[in-house]
């Protein structure tokens, strides 16, 4: 196999692209957040929608973009805001929210020592659908 090189895909991530010496060409495609290229928009539903837009998968983890949107995803009252953001956009057809995730959040949970926790946007993966 030659050496990787790197290119921009779409000028919104990196990829690398290993040539094997059958020339067959395979693209790799990182699934943490880049950095460099920023999604936030005026409203949080333009956020979502803008960064769901540049993704190449069909299933999307947004949970990195969703716990930028405000400056305590931990607390109750983010939870209950990303939750209804998501169910009105779910409801208008915006997303597609895979498994209902959002509905746990601002829930409770009991951790390994039996601790009550509140599910919150750090601690609950959603993904949605293109």
């Amino acid at each position: 196999m030659a050496k990787a090189k790197k290119v921009k895909a779409e000028e919104t991530e990196t990829v690398e692209l290993p040539v094997q010496s059958d020339d067959n060409i395979i693209v790799t495609v990182s699934d943490s957040p880049d950095t460099s290229v920023s999604y936030k928009k005026d409203t949080p539903e333009e956020t979502i929608l803008e960064y769901a837009s540049h993704r190449l998968e069909t299933e999307i983890r947004i949970t990195h973009v969703l716990s930028s949107l405000y400056p305590n995803p931990e607390s109750l009252e983010t939870s209950k805001l990303i939750k209804a953001i998501l169910e009105k956009m779910n409801n208008e057809g915006k997303i597609e929210i895979i498994g209902n995730r959002h509905f746990d959040l601002g829930m409770t949970y009991y951790d390994e020592e039996a601790k009550a926790q509140k599910h919150n946007i750090l601690n609950t993966e959603i993904y949605i659908k293109k």
